[in-house]
């Protein structure tokens, strides 16, 4: 528990004497996540007999306009102030924030998720069905890979035109190659000039 709080505490450049919230807020969470051990059930599913509701976990450290009441404020200030996430309130369905050095507990707040007050940093999350430049990049890859047999030449990389059709030959009907007897090394075969004209036909620009 101690590396996952400090992870936390790192992450969102809070200062070490907020390590309390930090390490109470790791272990929420960890009590909440399922594990293999325990056939991926969580140890307050086990507890309490039903899948606990996560829908409300929100990132350690982030920014947070916390709702400030009616009797705190006057009509000229504003209603919502922002602060730093710290964590959940314990018996409640409350959070608690850092203002200024104290603590504020309060239910009513709106998180942007993204943006870390102590780090002057924000965090890009992608949109959903959203692509990347490096999937377009990979995708032009394949597709230029991509290449249509009848359009190349496989001997002078000359493109065949799509109606083009070899020329026939009756001598392309008895084709005979020289015999190599079995059990006989060789590194090469040389086909005669006459064959490779018939095999790869080069075609006659127009």
């Amino acid at each position: 528990m101690v590396e996952k709080q400090e992870a936390m505490r790192h992450s969102a450049c809070l200062p070490p004497n907020l390590w309390q919230h930090a390490l109470e807020t790791s272990v929420h969470v960890y009590n909440r996540q399922p594990f293999r051990r325990l056939n991926w059930k969580t140890p307050v599913e086990l507890w309490k007999g039903k899948a606990p509701d996560v829908s409300y976990f929100r990132v350690f450290g982030c920014l947070a306009y916390v709702f400030i009441k009616k009797d705190q404020r006057n009509k000229l200030e504003p209603k919502s102030r922002p602060m730093v996430f710290l964590g959940y309130e314990s018996g409640s369905k409350a959070y608690r924030f850092l203002d200024e050095g104290r603590i504020v507990v309060s239910a009513n707040a709106v998180f942007d998720e993204t943006i870390f007050p102590r780090c002057a940093r924000r965090i890009e999350v992608p949109r959903q069905n959203e692509v990347s430049c490096e999937d377009h990049d990979e995708e032009d890859h394949e597709r230029d890979l991509e290449v249509a047999p009848s359009v190349i030449s496989s001997e002078s990389n000359i493109p065949y035109p799509s109606t083009y059709n070899p020329p026939q030959s009756s001598a392309q009907e008895h084709i005979e190659f020289p015999v190599i007897p079995s059990g006989t090394r060789t590194h090469s075969t040389r086909i005669p000039p006459s064959v490779i004209s018939i095999l790869f036909p080069v075609a006659t620009p127009v």
